[in-house]
């Protein structure tokens, strides 16, 4: 038996871009830039690696809620930290794209969700969870529309013809010398639509509207979310 377990689960929690991610090429671009983008990409798998650390502790401190609490605490403090590195990172540096993106939502939601387990080892009533919540969702309404802005200078539809007749292809360029389109179809009525029309089809989606309210959402749970303690039985 494993106490105060209920949520443990909903700590790994993935967010998934991966439509546009996949279709994201390899960039070229000056040893400066390069090196700028190294640390962006440091600054988000720390972010990870935190994740990762946090649920191995879990593991070994499984039944020792003391040893739970101060492990949470510590690498609570730590994500923080990084999670704000690398908003600054995507927001002021300009290293904004799908893959900092969907690392910064994971971690932000993982922070919050370590919160709420740290408001259940100390018996609060999830006040900075709640707290941290808002925060996030503030954060994540500025980055998105960054993040719209920049899915529209890197999309874009070119028309081309076999001998089926016209068709128009999809593309994501992201300053890369040479790309591939992501997706080609047939023309209707010889109309090829705009990368911006593609963007906001995509934004009025499921897969990124979530994002409008998936912090608030989580706030109103959390003091419920935060009062749950259980048990449950690993069986082998």
């Amino acid at each position: 038996m494993v106490p105060n377990a209920v949520g443990l689960g909903a700590l790994v929690i993935s967010m998934m871009l991966e439509i546009i991610l996949k279709s994201l090429g390899q960039k070229t671009v000056g040893t400066a830039e390069m090196l700028q983008r190294v640390f962006a990409e440091e600054k988000g798998n720390e972010v990870r690696d935190l994740m990762d650390e946090y649920l191995k502790r879990l593991q070994i401190n499984l039944g020792k809620p003391q040893l739970q609490l101060a492990e949470t605490r510590q690498i609570e403090s730590d994500l923080s930290a990084q999670l704000t590195r690398l908003k600054n990172s995507m927001l002021v540096d300009g290293h904004l794209d799908s893959r900092l993106l969907k690392q910064w939502v994971n971690g932000a939601a993982f922070h919050t969700q370590m919160l709420i387990h740290q408001a259940r080892l100390e018996g609060a009533d999830g006040s900075r969870a709640v707290r941290a919540a808002g925060v996030y969702q503030q954060q994540l309404n500025v980055i998105m529309d960054k993040y719209k802005n920049y899915l529209n200078g890197i999309t874009y539809l070119g028309s081309d013809h076999d001998l089926l007749g016209s068709f128009c292809c999809l593309y994501f360029k992201e300053r890369q010398l040479f790309h591939t389109a992501a997706k080609c179809f047939r023309q209707r009525y010889n109309y090829c639509v705009t990368g911006t029309e593609v963007v906001e089809t995509l934004f009025s989606k499921h897969q990124i509207s979530w994002t409008k309210s998936y912090f608030s959402d989580l706030a109103a749970n959390i003091p419920t979310l935060a009062r749950q303690n259980a048990t449950f039985q690993i069986r082998h």
